[in-house]
């Protein structure tokens, strides 16, 4: 990698060298609030666009 991207990783505590498994791709999971059960004050919190993170890296 030309510029190698360093990311936290919070299981280690430490900053580790981002290496995709299957280069070039790289696939990113998002957690989103979910439409399948009642309305609670958890879906009022904003969240920001998770498509922006992908964009970023």
């Amino acid at each position: 990698m030309e510029h190698p991207l360093h990311i936290y990783n919070s299981l280690t505590r430490r900053r580790e060298q981002f290496v995709p498994l299957a280069e070039p791709h790289v696939g990113l999971y998002v957690c989103r609030p979910t439409v399948y059960g009642d309305a609670h004050l958890g879906h009022a919190r904003p969240t920001p666009p998770a498509h922006l993170d992908g964009l970023t890296l």
